[in-house]
């Protein structure tokens, strides 16, 4: 196996915004035959490195960010109505970020500023 030297941002497939996350290129050595597997065939693949259990998370498109670092998402209400909810934000990949804290539960919230979203 051999991993390239160079990472490069990952662009997240979703919202084709630039992330965070670095990906690499890597090379693998197939022990066993495959009729799947061709020459060239290339993949992406996720290597999970760890998981959470009952936690709080949002996608990641949802938490805003105010002039002074405070985070926050905005609730979805009855009918179009939203309100503003300060967050403190945890861990995250490319697509959810964990809530740390949160005054109040959260049921829904939107991809848009100020808005109910779909």
């Amino acid at each position: 196996m051999s991993i390239g030297t160079l990472a490069r941002p990952k662009t997240n497939p979703a919202t084709g915004k630039i992330t965070s996350t670095k990906v690499f290129d890597l090379m693998i050595k197939v022990t066993e035959n495959d009729k799947r597997l061709k020459p060239g065939l290339s993949a992406t693949v996720d290597i999970i490195v760890d998981r959470l259990s009952n936690v709080v998370y949002v996608p990641i498109e949802s938490v805003f960010t105010t002039d002074n670092n405070r985070t926050f998402v905005y609730l979805r209400k009855k009918g179009d109505k939203v309100e503003k909810r300060l967050v403190e934000i945890g861990r995250s990949n490319d697509l959810h970020v964990k809530i740390n804290i949160v005054m109040g539960a959260i049921a829904a919230v939107s991809l848009r500023v100020g808005e109910s979203g779909s």
